[in-house]
Formats: C-alpha cells, sequence, structure tokens
C-alpha cells in the first residue's frame, strides 16, 4: 500500500461514524441509549417491522430505479437522506415525552430511519465503488475499525445527553464527511453511464454469476440478525450484546489489516 493510500480521509471518519449513528438506532433495541423500560417488546417488534420493510423497499426501489432511470445513479443525494434519518430519530425521541402515541410514533421513526439509513448505506456504497480498490478497502476496514472505538467512546457521556448527541452532532458531521467525499467523485465512469435496457441479457448473468454471493451475505446477515434478536426479548442484555458485537468488529477489523497488507 502507498502512503497515498493510507492517507487519513473523510470518507473513513464519515463511514466510522455513520455506523455509529446506525447502531445506536438500530442495533439490539430501538436505541440501546435510551431507558430500557421504553424498550418494551410490543416497542421494538413494531419499529423493527416497520424499520426493516422501509429499509428492503428502499433497495428494491433503488434496483428498479436504477435499471428505469439510470441517470438518477449520478444523483447523490445526501441532504435528502441525512434529513429523512433525522427525522427518524426525532420519532423515537420524541416518544419519551408524548407516550400517547407511543405506536404512531415507533411505525414512522422506524419508516424514517429505514428509508434514511439505507439511503445513506447506498450512498456510500456507490462512493467506495467509484475509487480504486486498495483506496476501498482501506478506507472500508479503518472506518470500520474507528467506529467501533468512536462507539465505546459513547458510554463516557451520559445516556440523557447521547440520544441528542447522535442526531444532532454526529449526524451532521457524517454529512459533512459524504458531502467532502462526494465532491471527489468522477462521474464520467461506466458505472455512472451504463443504460441497463440496452443490454439486459448483461444483468442476467450478473444474476446468474452473483446469487450465491448475495446468499452468502444474506446468509451472514440474518445470522447476526438472530443474535440481535435475542436482545428484543431481554432488553436488560443489550448491552452486552451490544459491546461484544462491537468487539468483535474491531478484532476483526485488525486481523483484516494485517492479513491484508
Amino acid at each position: 500500500m502507498g502512503k497515498s493510500t493510507l492517507a487519513p480521509h473523510a470518507s473513513v471518519a464519515g463511514f466510522a461514524i455513520f455506523l455509529v449513528v446506525y447502531a445506536t438506532q438500530i442495533w439490539g433495541g430501538v436505541f440501546p441509549f435510551l431507558p430500557t423500560d421504553f424498550q418494551t417488546q410490543e416497542v421494538t417488534l413494531t419499529f423493527y417491522l416497520s424499520q426493516s420493510l422501509a429499509f428492503c423497499a428502499s433497495y428494491v426501489a433503488s434496483a428498479f430505479g436504477s435499471y428505469y432511470v439510470p441517470s438518477a445513479a449520478r444523483r447523490m443525494l445526501v441532504t435528502l437522506s441525512i434529513s429523512l434519518t433525522f427525522i427518524g430519530s426525532c420519532f423515537i425521541i420524541a416518544v419519551m415525552y408524548v407516550p400517547m402515541f407511543t405506536l404512531g410514533f415507533i411505525v414512522a421513526g422506524g419508516a424514517f430511519l429505514g428509508v434514511g439509513c439505507a439511503g445513506i448505506f447506498m450512498l456510500w456504497q456507490r462512493y467506495f465503488s467509484s475509487i480504486s480498490a486498495p483506496e476501498c478497502n482501506w478506507r472500508l476496514i479503518a472506518g470500520t475499525a474507528f467506529g467501533s472505538l468512536l462507539y465505546f467512546m459513547l458510554y463516557l457521556i451520559p445516556n440523557s445527553l447521547t440520544a441528542f448527541l447522535i442526531p444532532v452532532v454526529l449526524l451532521p458531521i457524517c454529512a459533512l464527511c459524504l458531502s467532502l467525499s462526494v465532491r471527489e467523485m468522477d462521474f464520467d465512469q461506466s458505472m455512472f453511464e451504463d443504460i441497463p435496457r440496452e443490454h439486459p441479457q448483461v444483468y442476467a448473468r450478473m444474476l446468474h454469476d452473483f446469487w450465491r454471493s448475495a446468499g452468502g451475505l444474506g446468509a451472514l446477515a440474518f445470522a447476526a440478525g438472530l443474535a440481535r434478536g435475542v436482545a428484543i426479548v431481554e432488553p436488560d442484555i443489550q448491552i452486552a450484546v451490544n459491546t461484544t458485537s462491537m468487539a468483535g468488529v474491531l478484532i476483526a477489523c485488525g486481523f483484516l489489516i494485517v492479513a491484508w497488507r
């Protein structure tokens, strides 16, 4: 790896912060830094259902949009995705102050967070796929490792502050880092010029060749989700589930950095 590959970059910090934002709002309960008595099974199951459906629907809609409106691939909707995530966070926090609308706020918060987080994930995926493989690999691994450390640092801050710190401070910083990264993207690459409807056989071939890889990743995600589902049934152990998960991510990143180099 050259020095330019290992140089600090806004995308490393931005991706790390996004992982923290995602983890603190999706992992092991509705919002790990909110009171545990707020996270009943009814609330968490309702949240996860709305969030998961919205998240999945966003990817399906993006796939159809990329096929029928390929020019949209050039549009990096950073402000929209960040805004949806922020609104979702506000709905979740509002439940603490207006409990009479708990289920309505939970459904709305899950839907906004699902669409917003899916949008940010796709923006990061698009950015990383536009840069060279060595830089992409290093920034993804470094950002994931940094995100794990940042997640542990949040436990040093009182929960009452953390609940507001994430949407008010961390999310705007993530948006800034993503925007700075987008400015460096080269939109003259073939991935942004492609018109799928002109050669559908290429995409049919891609689905035929890569469905096993997609299935493997989906199975891995499902297995990780099962472990996290324990925290829904037993909210008292969610801290242990979250911290051990992040510790595992940090260790894995360390091994990857050593092995890759």
